[in-house]
């Protein structure tokens, strides 16, 4: 995410305008990475599974036959707090019950002993 820092053209606005989205952007990258992660479908939380995480985006948005931006949407917000409903899939203490996912989530099973 860094690296879009540089090279921006002239009037998109002053590089701490530009690191202050970069760091906005980052915060629903690292909830969507995280559940990624929990439900066995990176190998890491952290940029060496980038990649691996846009192609299993792609796909989910190919199969689901909706835009990629919709699938990041839908997967930030179960790791993301929201004014009118508490986040799922938390760094600490997840909701794994409340989660619709957790039949599929290796993580929830793992802490179950399944």
């Amino acid at each position: 995410l860094l690296s879009f820092n540089e090279g921006f053209s002239k009037g998109v606005g002053s590089p701490e305008e530009v690191s202050d989205d970069l760091d906005r952007l980052a915060r629903p990258v690292s909830h969507i990475m995280r559940l990624l992660y929990r439900l066995g479908l990176v190998e890491t939380q952290g940029e060496g599974s980038y990649r691996t995480a846009v192609r299993i985006g792609r796909l989910m948005a190919d199969a689901a036959d909706v835009p990629i931006a919709y699938v990041d949407a839908v997967l930030a917000s179960l790791g993301m707090a929201h004014k009118r409903e508490a986040n799922v899939c938390r760094t600490t203490d997840p909701l794994c019950d409340d989660c619709s996912l957790r039949s599929r989530c290796a993580y929830c099973n793992c802490l179950r002993g399944e």
